[in-house]
């Protein structure tokens, strides 16, 4: 009977831990990104922590101009990166913080080579800078 009670109580203890981190990466992140002036794939990722020294999340394609949807993002600091795939430098956004209780982060970037002073700036750095 103590074995069994022993198991029991493991498999509780796990599935409490397992329900506990499944509900802690409940956040969607989305970024939109609108296009002027260019026409091709766009590589997209979700990085997080600061930079240098950030790590990929997830990564995906948008063509000229599209939304993705990042799921199961965990509590932390993040933000965005994205550039054609042969450039050598990278635009990234700014740094935003995901909280357990989020059920959606969004942002939205439009890519002009117009100085428009509205809005928030888009950084370009060099890929070893991430």
């Amino acid at each position: 009977m103590k074995i069994l009670s022993k198991i029991i109580l493991i498999v509780s203890i796990c599935i409490f831990i397992t329900c506990g981190l499944a509900n802690a990466c409940d956040t969607t992140t989305r970024l939109k990104l609108n296009s002027s002036g260019y026409s091709g794939e766009i590589v997209v990722e979700l990085r997080k922590g600061n930079r240098p020294g950030s790590r990929v999340i997830n990564r995906d394609l948008v063509i000229t101009a599209g939304q993705r949807d990042f799921s199961n993002v965990c509590p932390g600091r993040y933000f965005f990166s994205f550039a054609t795939a042969d450039s050598p430098t990278i635009s990234v956004t700014s740094y935003f913080d995901v909280e357990s209780d989020l059920e959606l982060a969004e942002m939205t970037v439009f890519l002009s080579r117009k100085n428009d002073t509205k809005g928030n700036k888009v950084q370009t750095v060099k890929k070893n800078e991430l």
